[in-house]
């Protein structure tokens, strides 16, 4: 089962790969005739582009997991000190 914990936790292999085809796409480009580059260079700007797109939702997804955590964290707190104050007015 994935969790929110460790869905992104390949997040660097995929970095890596997306790197090796990055430069992979280059090396073609510098080799191919025009009529390929045009369509290697176009595939190449999608692939970056949806990285980027990818990167960003993980980023987005990673502060949106780290304030939830604070604000429950936050809210435990506030619960626990308001039992001591009622404790505190009891007695």
């Amino acid at each position: 089962m994935i969790t929110s914990e460790n869905f992104f936790v390949n997040l660097e292999h995929w970095s890596q790969i997306h790197e090796k085809l990055r430069l992979a796409i280059e090396r073609l480009l510098s080799v191919c005739d025009d009529e390929f580059t045009t369509v290697l260079h176009n595939k190449l700007l999608f692939i970056n582009r949806r990285w980027k797109e990818i990167v960003e939702s993980i980023q987005q997804f990673k502060h949106d997991e780290s304030v939830k955590k604070k604000r429950d964290e936050f809210y435990a707190g506030r619960a626990k000190l308001l039992d001591t104050l009622d404790k505190i007015d009891r007695e």
